[in-house]
């Protein structure tokens, strides 16, 4: 069952090579949350692969700094920063935002990967359980502020991408 191809000609063992083949994204600005590593690491290194300008959005930037070394040694000429940016904080957020509307460019693909799960309790420095106020509110956040709602209403091309754990869908079956 897990072999089987669907509709699109891919299956789950499909690559992000693979499912991007052929395509372009020259001229395209994407933000990826939590890029420093996984599943944001390697959408960051397939967007850079075809062209896109990729913004790396993250927490720990010396991991980030090496993913990005990475992706433009196996990408020479491909564009790739890194960018400070912690969900968990709204402050941190704003920054982010005001950091990339200076910018100046697009935003056409904003991919949420970033997330936690499991933690032991905490609280944010704003006051909201850790794994909430990471995996939703400050996502959330980004989305309301003025440079991604005037990039979601106004550059043709923009898609939001999110990300989310197989656990959820158990969750979702069985409850919490």
């Amino acid at each position: 069952i897990f072999s089987r191809k669907g509709a699109s000609g891919f299956s789950w063992a499909s690559t992000a090579d693979q499912v991007t083949a052929g395509i372009s994204a020259a001229g395209l600005t994407a933000i990826v949350t939590g890029a420093s590593s996984g599943i944001g690491a390697e959408t960051a290194r397939v967007l850079a692969a075809r062209g896109a300008h990729v913004v790396m959005a993250v927490r720990n930037l010396a991991a980030a700094e090496a993913v990005r070394q990475a992706v433009l040694a196996e990408t020479p000429g491909g564009s790739v920063e890194v960018m400070e940016l912690d969900l968990s904080s709204l402050a941190s957020v704003r920054n982010f935002a005001a950091d990339f509307a200076a910018t100046g460019l697009p935003l056409n693909i904003l991919v949420n990967n970033a997330g936690v799960m499991a933690t032991p309790f905490s609280l944010s420095k704003d006051g909201i359980e850790m794994q909430f106020a990471t995996n939703h509110v400050g996502m959330h956040d980004y989305q309301q502020t003025p440079t991604c709602l005037m990039n979601r209403f106004y550059v043709p091309s923009y898609r939001t991408f999110i990300l989310n754990s197989i656990v959820f869908s158990i969750f979702l079956q069985f409850g919490i």
